[in-house]
C-alpha cells in the first residue's frame, strides 16, 4: 500500500518478519480483524504523530477524532507521551484510546 502522509503510516510483522504497510492505523486494524491476525501478528507498529519514529501499537497513546484530518479519514494520532495525548484529544475534541480499544 502507498503510504500518503508518512505521520498515520501502521505497519505489522508477521512471525517470518514479513511486513504489511498501512497508509493509517484503521486499515490496519480492520485487515488484522479480517484476517484474523489478532494473535498471530509478531509485532503492531505505527508512526508517531510527528513522522519521524515507529512505536509498539500496543503502547502508544492514540488520540481518535472525526476532526483530525488523514488518510482516508482515519482520524487517529499516534504519539508515546501520555500528556501528549490528552492535550492533543482536548484540542481535536477527541478521546484518548489504545490499541486494544481499536481491535474491539
Amino acid at each position: 500500500m502507498a503510504i500518503s502522509e508518512k505521520r498515520y503510516a501502521a505497519e505489522t510483522l508477521d512471525a517470518e518478519g514479513n511486513a504489511t504497510k498501512f497508509d493509517n492505523l484503521d486499515c490496519m486494524s480492520r485487515y488484522a480483524t479480517a484476517q484474523n491476525l489478532q494473535d498471530k501478528a509478531a509485532a503492531w507498529f505505527v508512526m508517531d504523530s510527528d513522522g519521524k519514529d515507529w512505536l509498539d501499537a500496543r503502547k502508544a497513546f492514540l488520540v481518535k477524532s472525526a476532526t483530525i484530518p488523514g488518510p482516508m479519514g482515519s482520524g487517529v494520532l499516534a504519539v508515546k507521551d501520555a500528556a501528549l495525548a490528552q492535550q492533543l484529544a482536548q484540542h481535536f475534541s477527541g478521546q484518548v484510546m489504545h490499541f486494544e480499544d481499536l481491535r474491539k
